[in-house]
C-alpha cells in the first residue's frame, strides 16, 4: 500500500515555490518597505540553520535535524516558501521515524529547493515598488 506521506522530493515543472499571497500580507501587516529586510534575515538565517542540519546530518543527529528543520518549517510558511515548508515537514517526519532513506533524499533536495526558493524571493523583493526612505 502506498504511503500518503510520499513527496516527490525533485521540483517539477508547474510547482509553485512561494505564495506572493502571504508575501502580500506580510507586506500589509508590516510595510511594503520592511518585506526586502525581511526576507534577507530569513535567507541568512535559513544559510545558517542547513549548515546546522548538515552537521547534525553528517554525525546521524537525527534529532538535531528534526529540530532544525522544525523550525525552518515554520519560517518557510511566514515568508510563503510553501514547497521548502512541504518538504521541511516530510525531513522532520522523516528523522522522526527514522527513515534513513527518505531523510537522505530530503536532505539531498534542500540545496536545490533553497536556491529556487531563494531565487523566487529574491524576484517578488526586486518587482516591489521601494523607493529611498
Amino acid at each position: 500500500m502506498a504511503s500518503n506521506s510520499k513527496l516527490s522530493v525533485e521540483l517539477q515543472d508547474g510547482t509553485d515555490l512561494i505564495d506572493e499571497t502571504v508575501l502580500e500580507q506580510l507586506a500589509r501587516d508590516t510595510s511594503v518597505q520592511a518585506v526586502p529586510a525581511m526576507i534577507g534575515v530569513f535567507l541568512e538565517e535559513t544559510q545558517g540553520r542547513m549548515a546546522h542540519i548538515a552537521s547534525a546530518h553528517s554525525v546521524g543527529d537525527l534529532d538535531a535535524v528534526k529540530d532544525e528543520v522544525h523550525a525552518l518549517k515554520s519560517t518557510a510558511g511566514t515568508f510563503g516558501a510553501l514547497y521548502l515548508q512541504r518538504l521541511a515537514r516530510y525531513l522532520e517526519r522523516a528523522c522522526g521515524d527514522r527513515r534513513a532513506e527518505e531523510t537522505e533524499r530530503a536532505i539531498a533536495a534542500m540545496p536545490g529547493v533553497l536556491e529556487q526558493t531563494f531565487g523566487q524571493l529574491q524576484a517578488y523583493c526586486d518587482r516591489l515598488d521601494v523607493g529611498p526612505d
